[in-house]
């Protein structure tokens, strides 16, 4: 699981320590990423102009952790189905 967090970089005390268990250790492995806002694209929205370097590397961040998980997890997902009986 990867979460994009929508905002500041930096959390305050409060909500850190207010962390359930599931978001804590997304946390400390480093799959939260931070998305900054950006002031013009929450007014215009995404147009011609390319995107803020931060808004772009955040992105690629997500892309990266989301690729490793799938890269990761798609062995277990595509064997081969087993029929329950021994091969003799």
């Amino acid at each position: 699981m990867v979460v994009a967090a929508i905002g500041r970089g930096r959390w305050p005390g409060e909500v850190v320590a207010s962390l359930g268990p599931m978001t804590a250790a997304l946390r400390s492995t480093g799959r939260i990423v931070q998305v900054p806002l950006n002031d013009r694209l929450m007014v215009t929205g995404l147009d011609d102009r390319p995107l803020p370097k931060a808004v772009c590397d955040a992105g690629l961040a997500l892309f990266e952790l989301l690729a490793y998980e799938t890269r990761v997890a798609a062995p277990a997902r595509h064997r081969a189905p087993t029929s329950g009986r021994s091969a003799r």
